[in-house]
C-alpha cells in the first residue's frame, strides 16, 4: 500500500494526551465492572444509569482470507471523550459484559502490519452507542503477500466458446485457459455471455483439491441470465449488476459498462441468494487546499419478480466538500451531513497519521457516528498514548451512507445496526436500498 503525504491544513497537528487512568489487561468482565467505580480523573461528569449497558463485540486479524481470534484492547469513554477505563477481548476474540456508568462512546484498539509501513495501532471508535447491544466484528489485517491458487481450465467439452460467448469469471476473465482464484474461494462462478449481448448462462462449480484442473462443459451452465431493465440517474457515469452469494468471499457475476453503452447487463438469480443493480457517479475537484474525489453511488436488491427497487444516485448539496473539511481536525469537531442528503443516516470517518519524517511510524483511526454529532476529544488512558511530536495526516476519508425506507432515528437506526453486525443484512428488505457518498481528501 502506497502512502503519500498529505499534511493538514494546519500544516501539522500536535497531539498531547492528557493523564488518565485505565488499563488493558485482566479479565474483560471483570475489568470493565471494577472499572466503573473508579474515579473519572479527566473531571468528566458521570451520567446516572438506571442498569448497567450490556455490549458484545468481537475481534479477529485477518491474512490472505483466513481468520483468527483477535486479543485487543477496549477503552471506554464518556460523552467527552475522557477514558473510563479498559477491557480485553478473550483468548476467543470475543466480548461481552456491562460497561462503566457514563460510557457514552467505545474504542477497539489492536495492531495490524502492512507490507509496506510495518506493524503499527490501528483505532476503532464507536459514538454514540448507548442504544447498542451487538458491535459486530472488527478485523485488522495483515497484508502479506497473498498468493493466488492457479488452475488450468480443460474446455474440451465445452463449445459455447467455440459459438460465441466469452466466459467471466467472478469478476475477470479467464486468461490461456487459467483461472486465478485470488479470494480464498471454495467455488467457482463461471458466467457464458454470448458476444451478441442476447443471451447468458452460469456454471457455479465446486473448486478441486487436486489435481488442479477444472474440467467444464456445456452441461455445467444451467443456471439461465435474466436481463437488468436499467435505471440511468441524470448523473450516472458506470452502471453494472453483481450477485452475492453466501460460500464467497467476493461478488461474482460481476459487470461493469458506462452509461452509453448498449450492451444488456444480466443477473443468475438461480445461481446465488442475492443479486444487485448499482449506479456509480465520481467528482474530482480542487480547491486551494485540498482536492476532493467523490463517489457517490445507489445499489438495490432484485426482488422475487427480479424487480429493483429505488435506484436513483442520491443528489447532494454543494457544501459536502466544507462539511469535509470541518472534520479533518477530528477534535471536538461538530458535524452535520443531513443537510447535504436527507437519505444519509450513518457515516465513517478514516484518519491515517505519519508520526515524524524521521521515526516513520503512523496509527490509523476510524470512528463511526450519526449523520450528525460531534467527535469528542478522545483519550485512551494507558492503553494507548497519542503522540506529542508533530502528526501529520496523511490521508483522511469520508463514508456516508443509507438504507432508503427505514426509519432514522438513532434508536431505530441502532437495532439496524445491531442487525448488520449479526451479518443479517444480506437477507432481510431493510436493507435492499442503499445510497452512499464516499470522499478521499489529498491536502496540498
Amino acid at each position: 500500500m502506497t502512502r503519500l503525504l498529505y499534511p493538514t491544513l494546519a500544516a501539522s497537528i500536535t497531539l498531547a494526551l492528557a493523564a488518565c487512568g485505565g488499563s488493558s489487561g485482566g479479565n474483560n468482565t471483570v475489568q470493565a465492572a471494577n472499572q466503573t467505580q473508579q474515579t473519572n480523573t479527566e473531571g468528566a461528569e458521570q451520567v446516572n444509569k438506571t442498569e448497567a449497558q450490556t455490549i458484545t463485540l468481537r475481534a479477529e486479524s485477518e491474512e490472505c482470507w483466513r481468520y483468527q481470534p483477535k486479543q485487543v484492547d477496549i477503552v471506554f469513554h464518556d460523552e467527552n471523550g475522557a477514558s473510563l477505563g479498559a477491557a480485553q477481548t478473550d483468548l476467543n476474540g470475543n466480548f461481552s459484559g456491562e460497561l462503566p456508568v457514563g460510557t457514552k462512546h467505545l474504542s477497539v484498539i489492536g495492531e495490524v502490519d502492512d507490507s509496506v509501513d510495518g506493524e503499527y495501532k490501528y483505532i476503532r471508535t464507536e459514538l454514540d452507542i448507548e442504544h447498542r447491544e451487538n458491535l459486530g466484528t472488527y478485523y485488522f489485517r495483515t497484508s502479506k503477500e497473498c498468493s493466488c491458487e492457479m488452475y488450468k481450465v480443460d474446455d474440451s467439452d465445452l463449445t459455447l466458446t467455440q459459438n460465441g460467448y466469452y466466459l467471466l469469471s467472478n469478476s475477470t476473465l479467464p486468461s490461456n485457459g487459467n483461472i486465478a482464484v485470488c479470494d480464498g474461494s471454495e467455488t467457482l462462478y463461471l458466467a457464458a455471455i454470448s458476444r451478441e449481448h442476447n443471451d447468458a448462462k452460469a456454471a457455479v462449480i465446486s473448486l478441486p483439491d487436486s489435481p488442479q484442473t477444472i474440467k467444464i462443459s456445456d452441461a455445467d451452465f444451467v443456471h439461465h441470465g435474466v436481463t437488468v431493465d436499467k435505471q440511468i440517474s441524470d448523473t450516472a457515469q458506470v452502471i453494472g449488476a453483481f450477485g452475492a452469494a453466501s460460500d464467497a468471499s467476493s461478488l461474482v457475476f460481476n459487470q461493469r459498462q458506462t452509461t452509453d453503452e448498449t450492451m444488456p447487463l444480466y443477473i443468475f438469480p438461480d445461481a446465488v441468494e442475492h443479486s444487485y443493480y448499482h449506479q456509480i457517479e465520481f467528482k474530482q475537484t480542487t480547491t486551494e487546499v485540498a482536492q476532493f474525489k467523490v463517489w457517490t453511488s445507489a445499489r438495490s436488491k432484485a426482488n422475487t419478480e427480479h424487480e429493483f427497487g429505488e435506484n436513483e444516485i442520491p443528489l447532494l448539496s454543494g457544501s459536502l466538500n466544507d462539511e469535509i473539511l470541518g472534520v479533518s481536525g477530528r477534535e471536538n469537531a461538530t458535524y452535520d451531513f443531513s443537510t447535504i442528503n436527507g437519505d444519509l443516516t450513518r457515516v465513517e470517518f478514516r484518519y491515517s497519521y505519519l508520526v515524524s519524517d524521521n521515526a516513520e511510524t503512523r496509527y490509523d483511526w476510524q470512528i463511526n457516528g450519526g449523520v450528525k454529532g460531534t467527535i469528542p476529544q478522545l483519550t485512551f488512558g494507558n492503553v494507548f498514548k497519542l503522540p506529542e511530536e508533530d502528526t501529520k495526516l496523511e490521508e483522511f476519508g469520508a463514508y456516508l451512507y443509507g438504507y432508503l425506507g427505514n426509519e432514522t432515528d438513532n434508536e431505530t437506526y441502532a437495532k439496524l445496526l445491531d442487525v448488520i453486525a449479526k451479518g443479517e443484512s444480506r437477507h432481510r428488505a431493510e436493507f435492499n436500498n442503499l445510497i452512499y457518498t464516499r470522499a478521499l481528501v489529498e491536502f496540498d
